[in-house]
This record gives structure tokens, sequence and C-alpha cells, in this order.
């Protein structure tokens, strides 16, 4: 290269501005040069920016691209922040950062950046003000029970981490997912899987016992995952406005459903897990008074049924026993309460005789109780009945063996996967 072209770099390698020349050639003797390369170009750019009057560093020569309202410069960027230019300018942002990560300084320096960057995004991502369902608060004085089915359950979590709080949400679940690894297939259980499940037939919240579908390895654990950062989100969009109380809400008709203490609720209310038990108990009330208001819509006189409806209230507790004990195996207890409405069979009344079911009837019968003899045997099972139990729990059994496990020999000799008749009393 002769004495007008670009020349170097000193014996340190670093950049001296002070030692390039600007190459002062005409078009027709630029044909005529060398192909320039890209890194003399930008040494040309640069020692020109260093160049009186106004010299520039590279910082203030991109920055001032960026900031000036000249319509040229406008021009220039235009297709920076749009989908044709979107991509290098990213591009561009990650090498600085990558320039940035070479010294303990600029780490820090971009960490910080990028946590004020954070907090700016997250204070403008907030649940909508409003009542249910066009925003997010629900009052414990007009709340229905649908408002606990499982199902629209799932619909707030939607909107909440896809609309409301997304970029907390992407945040958390992406740093869990990393800081556990991948799933491996040694991390995975054999489980029965049934997921033919309709979410809006699933009563309310029981579904985490019974009716929960059953999932393995990674969906699991994604589920586990979901669970915890939506539930952050809520808290976070609670703590900065009670009124967005959709999980806090049913978490204190929970909790005080289950018995637990007015301190640990206390507590569970202060960082924002649940309403505060007053709250609670004016859910209940007013979920009391719809029911009450369906009750008597349900349990009204019908003309075509001469037998009034009867109210049940199942109390069940049942225990999944395990013997062998082990880390995530244990016993468990569920109890659980359910109330409803059994309504007669219309094809069972029309079978009974009418004559017999009036009030003078009622009370004739009442009367005879007086000489009847209670035996023992009238509460014990026949040899029949006991037969018929049996082969019901065969049968159970039986399908479950050929839908999980392996088929028979000779299905003509197969224990029956139907049970026997026996005689009905309901059709429902």
């Amino acid at each position: 290269m002769d004495d007008q072209s670009v020349s170097a770099l000193d014996a340190d390698s670093s950049l001296d501005l002070s030692t390039l020349v600007i190459s002062t050639t005409t078009p027709q003797q630029e044909t005529t040069q060398p192909k320039q390369t890209k890194d003399e170009k930008v040494l040309s750019i640069c020692k020109l920016l260093h160049t009186r009057p106004n010299k520039l560093t590279p910082n203030e020569f991109i920055t001032h691209i960026l900031e000036s309202q000249d319509s040229k410069f406008a021009t220039l960027r235009r297709l920076w922040a749009v989908d044709a230019g979107l991509k290098s300018t990213m591009s561009l942002v990650k090498t600085i950062r990558n320039e940035l990560a070479r010294s303990v300084i600029g780490r820090e320096a971009w960490e910080e950046f990028i946590q004020e960057e954070a907090i700016t995004i997250l204070s403008k991502q907030a649940p909508p003000k409003g009542y249910y369902p066009n925003g997010s608060f629900q009052s414990s004085a007009t709340v229905k029970d649908s408002f606990f089915y499982a199902h629209k359950k799932e619909t707030r979590d939607a909107q909440l981490t896809s609309e409301h709080t997304p970029f907390l949400y992407n945040i958390l679940l992406a740093t869990l997912q990393n800081q556990h690894g991948p799933i491996t297939r040694a991390m995975e259980k054999d489980v029965i899987v049934n997921n033919d499940i309709d979410p809006t037939e699933i009563p309310l919240d029981v579904d985490a016992v019974v009716y929960g579908k059953l999932l393995n390895g990674a969906e699991q654990l994604h589920k586990r995952f979901h669970r915890i950062v939506s539930t952050v989100c809520s808290i976070m969009a609670f703590a900065a406005n009670r009124r967005a109380n959709a999980l806090q809400l049913t978490n204190s008709v929970r909790f005080l459903a289950c018995g637990v203490t007015e301190r640990v609720h206390e507590y569970m209310n202060y960082i924002g897990l649940c309403s505060s038990r007053a709250t609670a108990w004016e859910t209940l009330k007013t979920l009391a008074l719809n029911a009450e208001g369906n009750l008597k819509i349900a349990m009204a006189k019908d003309p075509r049924c001469p037998i009034a409806p009867s109210l049940c209230i199942d109390n069940l507790d049942i225990e999944q026993k395990v013997h062998e004990l082990s880390v995530g195996k244990r016993s468990h207890t569920y109890r659980g309460t359910w109330g409803y409405i059994h309504l007669p069979d219309q094809q069972l009344v029309s079978t009974l005789n009418s004559s017999e079911l009036t009030l003078s009837a009622y009370q004739e019968a009442i009367r005879n109780l007086d000489a009847l003899v209670i035996e023992p045997w009238m509460f014990l099972p026949t040899a029949k009945e006991k037969d018929s139990n049996v082969a019901v729990w065969k049968s159970q059994i039986a399908r479950v063996l050929l839908k999980y496990l392996a088929d028979p020999v000779d299905i003509s000799k197969a224990t029956p996967t139907e049970p026997p008749p026996v005689e009905q009393i309901n059709h429902n």
C-alpha cells in the first residue's frame, strides 16, 4: 500500500488513531486500487471520526445516529426496529453484551442494566382492573360457585401467565427448567395414564385428589413448575393490587374448609397466598345463599312425583396405605364431604303403588313398628348377596388386568369383566 493508503497498528497491536491516514483517491482511481477489506474500511471511518473539529468516539458516533432528529439519520435507522432489520439490531446488542462480559465490572454493569429493564417491563404488566370476568377482582358478595370450577381456574391461570404477566412467568419458568436440567428416562415413573377427562365435568376443587390427569416425566415436571410459577405471579399481582384476588379468594375458602387455624390463615394472607379469614366467611355466606335458592328449586313439590327429593351428605375418609415407605411414597388419608340432592327416578316411581305413598299409609307403618321384632340377621347380607359382591370385585379386577396387563388364554373361560345383574332400584 502507498503513502495514501490506510496504515496501521502499533507494536502492541492496540489501535492508534493518530497513525491512520484516510485515502483521498478519486472514484476513477478507486477502480484500479485493491478491494478494501472490512477492517480497513472500519479503521478509515475511525480515523475520520478522530479528526478535528468535532472529534467523536465510536460510541458517540453510534449514539448520534440513534438520537439525532435529522431526517437523514431517521432514514438511516428506519429499519432498526422493524422486522427487516430487527435481527441484525439484536445481534448488535448481543455483541455489545459479549464485549462487556469480558470484564467483571462490565458484567456487573450489564446485569444492572438488564435488571433495570426487567423492572421497567414488570412494572407495566399487571392483571386488568375491574370486576370479574372482565377484570381481576372477584367480590365476596357476588361470587358464584362456578368461579371455583377447575376449568375456570385453568382459564384464569392461562390469562395471567400469557396475557397479564407473561414476562415474569417466562423468566421464572425458564429459570426453573434450566436449573433442573433435562429429564432422563431414569427420572420417569411408570404410571397408568388415563386422560379421557372432560375438565368441565370435574367437580369443585377435587381434581387434585381423584379426578386429576396423570402425567409422567417432563409433562409432570412442567405441570409442577407451571403451578409454582403461576402461584408466584398471582402473589405478586395481589401484593401490588389486593383486588387481583382470584387465587387468594379460592385459597381462603379452601383453607377455611380444610380447618386451617386462624393464625396460619393470617400468615398466608400476610404473604399474599390467600384473602383474609373474614373474606372467606363472607364468601361462604354468599355461596350458601346461592345454594339455598338452588336447593329450594330442586326440592320444590312436583305434582308428577309423590316422593320428595332426598338431601344426601357423604363424609368419606379414604386411606391409601403404603407398606414400604420411602422418599415420596407414604400413606395418605383423603377426607372429603360431598352434598347432593337425590331426585327420585320417574321410572322407579311409576312402578310403585300410589295408595301406599300417602300420609295415612306412612302413619300406619310407623304404628306397626311397635310390634316389629328386630333380629341381627336383618342387618347381615345373605349368601346370594355375598356371592354377588365377590363377583363385582372380581369383574373389576379382571377388567383392569385385561386392559393394562395381559389377555386371557381362553376368553370364554375368563372371569367376566361385567358384574352380574342385581335388583335395580334406581336408573340414575
